[in-house]
């Protein structure tokens, strides 16, 4: 199997076809769902912890403690695609610059659709991000995963990096014949988002980010992004 080739597995057991991909999990639209209190002061957002533990994401930095990317060219916009490498559903902006991603929003706290216009994007200073202890929170709706990938050279794709102690966060393994078996890996859990197959260890590396471990980075050639 060509590295170079786009791959589709299409079941358990997996049947490769080309497929027309991109790099991350695409979102189709962005939906604003509310303005909710944000009683998190400096700590994660409830549910919207998504990023907590990883410290660089792609070219920018971020808190792995609170779990918040914060930047001074933020926008809804980049919020949303920040939070679709890891596929999150949610994302959250406060405080004109601080973007937080999560799957759910059980424990956010209460919202009342108002206050967020305080605060405007740093960014963009026609969109809101947040206000006075107020969180403007979105949905990413995405295009239907098909168990379509797309490989890609593991220096061209972003990174990812997390303290050594909380690496599980970002990526796990498991002992791999060939890539196949890594695909099939990848396609059964709706964690794995991308998945690396390391030949000279047989070891499969399924991660949870459309981004790659710097040291997974260093031992494998090809990663396959699943969209």
């Amino acid at each position: 199997m060509s590295p170079s080739a786009f791959i589709s597995l299409t079941s358990a057991v997996g049947l490769l076809t080309a497929a027309s991909v991109f790099g991350q999990p695409i979102v189709q639209f962005i939906n604003h769902v509310d303005c909710c209190l944000d009683t998190s002061g400096n700590s994660s957002h409830g549910d919207l912890n998504g990023l907590t533990g990883v410290a660089i994401l792609g070219a920018y930095d971020v808190d792995f403690v609170r779990g918040v990317l914060d930047r001074d060219d933020m926008t809804v916009e980049f919020c949303s695609g920040a939070c679709a490498m890891g596929r999150f559903r949610y994302f959250g902006l406060r405080d004109g610059s601080e973007c937080v991603c999560g799957s759910t929003v059980q424990r956010i706290p209460p919202c009342n659709g108002g206050g967020c216009d305080v605060k405007k994007c740093a960014g963009n200073n026609s969109q809101s991000c947040g206000g006075t202890k107020k969180i403007s929170l979105h949905e990413n709706i995405y295009t239907t995963a098909n168990g379509s990938y797309k490989s890609m050279a593991s220096t061209k794709i972003a990174l990812i990096t997390v303290p050594e102690m909380l690496v599980r966060r970002v990526y796990w393994s498991q002992e791999a014949t060939v890539a196949f078996e890594c695909l099939a890996a990848c396609h059964r859990s709706p964690d794995c988002l991308a998945c690396a197959f390391v030949q000279s260890s047989r070891m499969c590396r399924l991660m949870r980010f459309a981004a790659v471990p710097s040291e997974v980075a260093s031992e494998a050639q090809w990663v396959w992004v699943k969209l």
